[in-house]
């Protein structure tokens, strides 16, 4: 499978919300995890982030609506607001996503 990020326009095929160089600097500055998640493979780290965007697109119940019915993802979503209630951009993949797929 390749790797395909969603960047927020619906892209065709997208199989992460998180793309490789993202999530090497979210680990970057991770005392608990920089040293093993350096340690992978560029390959392997794909996969860890697909499997990640998987698991919590077939878990959770995302507030809002998906922007386009086909998208193979269900974000970007419209109608969507953050914790400090600021609507997300229906073109945007927020932050918050993001991190939590890192974490994942």
């Amino acid at each position: 499978m390749a790797f395909t990020v969603e960047d927020g326009t619906v892209v065709a095929g997208a199989t992460s919300y998180v793309t490789l160089a993202y999530a090497n600097d979210y680990f970057a500055i991770d005392v608990n995890a920089a040293s093993t998640w350096s340690a992978l493979s560029d390959a392997n780290k794909e996969l860890y982030l697909q499997a990640a965007t998987r698991i919590l697109d077939q878990k959770v119940k995302w507030k809002g609506d998906k922007v386009d019915e086909t998208s193979a993802l269900r974000w970007p979503r419209t109608g969507v607001y953050d914790r400090d209630d600021i609507l997300i951009e229906d073109t945007e993949i927020p932050d918050q996503l993001k991190e939590v797929v890192c974490e994942m």
